[in-house]
């Protein structure tokens, strides 16, 4: 079966086209065509399709138990979403789907919506697409800004920091008062609100590596505290403006965060005082290891304090200037195999 990834993020309302009229206005199957920004795009193929019957919003809250585990596993009605990923005439790919959800007393039929283009990857060796196998890395990983050591080959979170359940209110108002691109994240769910304007740069990465799902509030719908915030920007230039506007207006007398840069679209809000020095700190204190014994290699803000507190620190040639003032050594770009020219320059040296 081949693989796909996406190529643009879209969610779109668009116009389903039947040849017959369905049997079941609340599941309709596959359209043979779609009307999306006035053109009309007829399907020669359905390649998969998949059913979501999770309850959203106040539809999650006010089921018992019982009944809310049978309507997840057999569906309900009104409730729902119907998957189907299309190729069309012209040989687009696209994944689209029928929500069942009424959307108001005056409309009672669900809506469809276009989410996805996407693409048809090569056939490639599995092995490659995973860098823990292909590097035959066996020590836990610092994940999540240093806030969280995950033991992946057994599994296991070894150790984590979550936000201040107080600060969740504070940047969730900030952000729809200042229109702000806001997501929650947690090591197996990244959360999106219903409506957003996140930049097609960090969705169609994000989609293609993560588990996503987008919900009606974020202050009933997190499962759980979120370990971190992330804000994006469409115009790179405006990154570290708004990295400056959210320190200076999040109100850390009710919960303190730490902000910090960490992409050239994006702004990490992280548990105060969390930074990668705090988690490699851990994990070195873990295994015995002194921080000179360590080798850190980064290249941006986020990585500053882990470049500090190691033992060697090494910036990449392209790294930001925060980076570049705190490293020991630069190395040669990315794209020229920096970090490479690092190991070989520290840990394979023969003395």
């Amino acid at each position: 079966m081949p693989d796909y990834t996406p190529l643009h993020y879209i969610d779109e309302p668009i116009e389903p086209i039947f040849d017959k009229a369905p049997a079941l206005e609340k599941k309709p199957g596959c359209p043979n065509g779609f009307v999306w920004r006035g053109e009309t795009h007829r399907i020669a193929e359905m390649l998969s399709e998949w059913h979501d019957t999770e309850r959203r919003g106040r539809a999650a809250k006010n089921m018992r138990p019982t009944h809310a585990a049978r309507a997840a596993a057999r569906g309900s009605w009104g409730v729902g979403r119907d998957w189907f990923r299309v190729r069309t005439a012209e040989g687009r790919l696209f994944d689209l789907y029928y929500d069942r959800a009424p959307k108001g007393s005056d409309q009672r039929k669900g809506e469809w919506r276009l989410v996805l283009e996407m693409k048809e990857l090569q056939e490639t060796n599995p092995k490659s697409q995973d860098p823990k196998s292909e590097l035959n890395l066996t020590a836990p990983l610092v994940c999540f800004q240093g806030g969280i050591i995950y033991d992946h080959r057994a599994r296991k979170v070894l150790h984590e920091t979550r936000l201040d359940p107080e600060a969740v209110p504070v940047i969730v108002r900030l952000s729809e008062e200042r229109g702000w691109n806001l997501q929650f994240e947690s090591p197996d769910m990244i959360y999106l609100p219903r409506e957003s304007n996140h930049p097609e740069e960090l969705l169609a990465g994000l989609l293609s590596v993560a588990n996503w799902k987008r919900v009606d509030n974020f202050l009933i719908d997190l499962p759980e505290v979120p370990h971190k915030f992330i804000l994006s920007v469409h115009d790179r230039a405006e990154r570290d403006a708004l990295a400056a506007e959210l320190r200076a207006s999040f109100d850390q007398s009710v919960a303190r965060i730490t902000v910090v840069p960490s992409h050239p679209i994006l702004v990490e809000g992280l548990p105060h005082g969390m930074n990668k020095s705090v988690g490699l700190s851990w994990l070195a204190g873990h295994f015995g290891i002194e921080p000179e014994e360590v080798l850190a290699v980064g290249d941006n803000d986020n990585d500053v304090e882990m470049l500090e507190w190691a033992g060697v620190g090494v910036a990449m040639g392209n790294g930001s200037p925060p980076a570049l003032a705190a490293a020991d050594w630069v190395a040669p770009p990315v794209a020229e195999d920096g970090a490479a020219v690092a190991l070989e320059r520290y840990l394979f040296r023969a003395d």
